[in-house]
């Protein structure tokens, strides 16, 4: 299957909200609403990506934004702006849909994310990993970080903050050997805000 990467779209939204639904079916949090996903488009259209199937169906999503600080961002809640100045690339939730596992549509959103976000000047990158998805972010070269209070708490026992430097990208280059994937701008990636 040959998946191409490219800017998210609104007209997207409805089926970005049906992944959603899919890659985290049994999830414990409120899933975030179609308000919630155009206020992050809308603010941050070159890091908010969708990965296309050759039927012209999403394989995946990547929603992800200019972010300031450690300060996890508040689950479903729109934001009048984004914090200036950035400091870091935050990405909030990534899901692939059941059909697209193991093709690297995962790796393949996380290199585009990361190109668009050093092409802003951000050269740190940030998530929330669910409890089932931290070795997969520690592959791609996260590494957990322990936050003051429970801003946790709403993922689940096991989730963890992580962190990793821009400047050297561990799997662009593996992300982009992937026969089949194209870039043009788990039940998830399991970042979740």
């Amino acid at each position: 299957m040959t998946i191409s990467i490219r800017p998210m779209r609104s007209a997207d939204l409805p089926e970005v909200l049906a992944l959603q639904a899919e890659a985290y079916a049994s999830a414990t949090f409120e899933l975030e609403g179609h308000d919630f996903f155009a206020n992050r488009l809308q603010l941050a259209p070159a890091c908010c990506l969708a990965a296309q199937a050759p039927d012209g169906t999403l394989a995946g999503y990547l929603v992800s934004y200019p972010w300031r600080g450690d300060a996890v961002p508040a689950l479903g809640v729109p934001l009048p702006a984004l914090p200036a100045p950035p400091d870091r690339w935050y990405l909030h939730d990534c899901a692939v849909a059941r059909r697209a596992r193991g093709q690297g549509v995962a790796p393949a959103l996380h290199a585009a994310g990361a190109r668009a976000a050093r092409e802003q000047g951000l050269r740190q990158a940030a998530l929330v990993a669910l409890a089932d998805a931290v070795a997969y972010w520690q592959r791609l070269g996260y590494q957990a970080r322990q936050l003051p209070g429970g801003e946790l708490a709403g993922y689940g026992p096991g989730a963890a903050y992580m962190q990793r430097p821009l400047a050297v990208p561990p799997q662009e280059g593996a992300a982009r050997a992937l026969p089949g994937l194209h870039a043009a701008a788990s039940t998830a990636c399991g970042s979740r805000r």
